[in-house]
């Protein structure tokens, strides 16, 4: 039987349909891929798969006592919790037991055989469990791929989202599930962590699952292609309304030093001038979007300073996409900051932004898009006439139009 069955799916958003009794299996030892344009469905099938969402018709099945582990694209964890703290959640269970065991021996009378048996059954399957040992097997995990090197007692809320994104991986390969549901888990790495993360979590499966891995290239070889749907390409398209702009300097850093509690980035200096288009680049956790949070008075300076022209009008674009009530569509958000637009009007704008500005601050605009809507987003860019500070981890994106390049890591080397 096949870990997963699906039979006859269908689903849809509105007049939208993304799944027509649709079929799908996910046998043992399988690795399989997902692709299509954004907005096809790719999410939700995930979210159908993990009973986030109910399917319209039809059935998923699962096979009984299969453990799932999942990684959602938006990287969500708990940010309350330092690293290590989130990643022994991976064996609660275990510490659940230890509790009870604990109980038992705190509380056995004389002649209490049961309890003491009981008890002691309890401490067979910790240590069968390697339980003991927890400590190494989080700081494996957590070496491999390359999280030891930022503390185990860092807070979650301190992390990048590529940082987040990884500490999740390691939970789940902590957990050892069945089967591993990951939506774009790339999309906060740049690629030496996404070389590093994929060379890992092959090792680690790989380890675990050798048996299941021989003969599944034959069973490739075998396996039928499936037609190509016939769907009309979505062509995406962004717009940026411009203000009115000199070029003078726009933006002046001067010894800045940035962080939470403690500076992660200082000594920061640069200049940016009007109609510049400049990019940030830097390792994962380097600190480029501390930086920016504290160009747009996020997070309080440190040490130093910073000043924008009294000529500029900002629109900030962050990595993370927070909404303020998560049920509403993109039409209701953009109907209740513009009440005053008909719903047609609100249509047409929702790939603009409706306040008009000559300085755009964006922070890995392309984490969540497909390759049409990055090319339209690198063209509106590349033709907005204001000035762009941008962070980014994909090279292809922008080396055509960006005019100045802020290598963060040469900052720190020098400090």
């Amino acid at each position: 039987m096949s870990l997963l069955e699906i039979k006859n799916l269908s689903h849809s958003f509105s007049e939208n349909v993304l799944y027509n009794n649709a079929d799908f299996s996910l046998n043992k030892g399988e690795h399989i891929g997902i692709v299509g344009q954004n907005g096809t469905g790719k999410s939700t099938l995930i979210k159908l798969c993990t009973g986030q969402l109910l399917p319209d018709d039809g059935c998923i099945t699962w096979q009984s006592k299969t453990s799932i582990g999942y990684l959602d694209q938006y990287a969500e964890i708990d940010m309350g919790l330092d690293m290590k703290s989130f990643l022994k959640t991976a064996f609660s269970h275990l510490y659940d037991l230890e509790e009870k065991m604990n109980d038992l021996y705190e509380n056995i009378q004389d002649g209490d055989f049961q309890n003491l048996n009981t008890a002691a059954r309890y401490q067979e399957e910790l240590e069968r469990q390697d339980f003991y040992l927890i400590d190494t097997k989080v700081e494996q995990v957590a070496t491999g791929l390359g999280l030891l090197a930022i503390g185990l007692d860092r807070p979650i809320a301190q992390m990048s989202g590529g940082q987040r994104a990884k500490v999740i991986l390691a939970k789940l390969l902590l957990e050892k599930p069945d089967v591993l549901l990951l939506d774009e888990p790339t999309n906060f790495l740049d690629k030496e962590h996404i070389k590093k993360t994929e060379e890992f979590i092959r090792k680690n499966i790989a380890g675990r699952k050798s048996k299941m891995a021989r003969g599944r290239q034959k069973q490739l070889d075998r396996m039928d292609k499936m037609e190509t749907i016939d769907q009309k390409e979505i062509v995406p398209f962004f717009h940026f309304r411009e203000m009115p702009l000199t070029n003078t300097e726009h933006l002046n850093v001067k010894h800045l030093s940035v962080g939470y509690h403690y500076p992660v980035l200082s000594d920061i200096n640069f200049a940016v001038n009007g109609g510049q288009k400049v990019v940030i680049t830097g390792f994962n956790g380097i600190g480029k979007s501390t930086l920016l949070k504290t160009l747009v008075g996020q997070i309080r300076v440190l040490n130093g300073s910073f000043s924008f022209s009294e000529q500029v009008k900002l629109q900030y674009f962050e990595q993370d996409l927070c909404w303020k009530n998560a049920e509403k569509t993109p039409i209701q958000i953009v109907s209740d900051c513009y009440p005053s637009l008909t719903i047609k009007e609100v249509r047409k704008n929702l790939a603009c932004t409706l306040n008009p500005c000559n300085f755009i601050i964006m922070d890995e605009p392309t984490n969540h898009l497909d390759i049409q809507a990055k090319q339209s987003l690198r063209t509106a860019l590349k033709e907005f006439k204001g000035t762009v500070l941008l962070v980014s981890h994909e090279p292809d994106f922008y080396k055509e139009w960006i005019q100045k390049m802020i290598n963060i890591e040469n900052i720190v080397k020098k400090g």
